[in-house]
């Protein structure tokens, strides 16, 4: 068993998606996740429904969309191209402050960090809003039943993914690493049993 933990463990520090339908691949990993909380599990059992579209589906979405992210990016690197004095070739090789690469930094946002297993009609990553935008329009939410703060906090998701209207890019990427961090620590002790399922 120590062998099968230590290979579990070693995937579960590991396994990363580059391309954003891939993220389903975190399934498995997001099940377990919202079920390692009393309040996270509680938050994550909320049928979350919008508008007349009241058939839900339980899925692996983004919480700052793919959408919303490239537009940031492509921006960063529109900006890093102004009065740039290297060659066409180095042009198009410009990546936004904070990422080697242009590819690692569309890629960043299909994290773990930056996704949620949740029962809901609408899908945030097709979308150029925010997960407020989405979430605002919950009965729960609208009514009070629960309150933004609960949900955020259940789900371990800061104010800056959940609404990253007028942040840096860099403070984006930060939230999504630091919360990737903490979810994947999380699933490890899962796996070492020091951590329990409370579902």
């Amino acid at each position: 068993m120590s062998r099968v933990a230590t290979r579990a463990a070693d995937q579960v520090s590991n396994f990363v998606v580059r391309n954003r339908k891939q993220v389903h691949g975190y399934y498995d990993y997001l099940w377990v996740w919202h079920r390692l909380e009393l309040a996270r599990w509680e938050c994550s059992t909320i049928q979350m429904r919008t508008g007349r579209k009241r058939v839900g589906k339980l899925e692996v979405d983004h919480t700052v969309a793919d959408a919303y992210w490239s537009r940031l990016v492509t921006q960063e690197i529109h900006a890093a191209g102004r009065g740039f004095a290297g060659s066409d070739l180095e042009r198009l090789l410009l990546a936004p402050k904070g990422f080697e690469t242009q590819q690692e930094a569309y890629a960043l946002i299909n994290s773990l960090g930056n996704c949620t297993l949740l029962d809901k009609s609408f899908n945030v990553s097709k979308s150029d809003g925010t997960m407020w935008a989405f979430l605002k329009e919950v009965r729960e939410i609208k009514q009070g039943e629960v309150t933004r703060s609960d949900w955020q906090c259940a789900l371990a998701l800061p104010d800056i993914l959940v609404d990253p209207d007028g942040a840096a890019l860099t403070d984006i990427k930060a939230a999504i690493l630091l919360r990737d961090s903490q979810m994947r620590k999380e699933l490890g002790e899962f796996i070492l049993g020091t951590r329990h399922r409370v579902d």
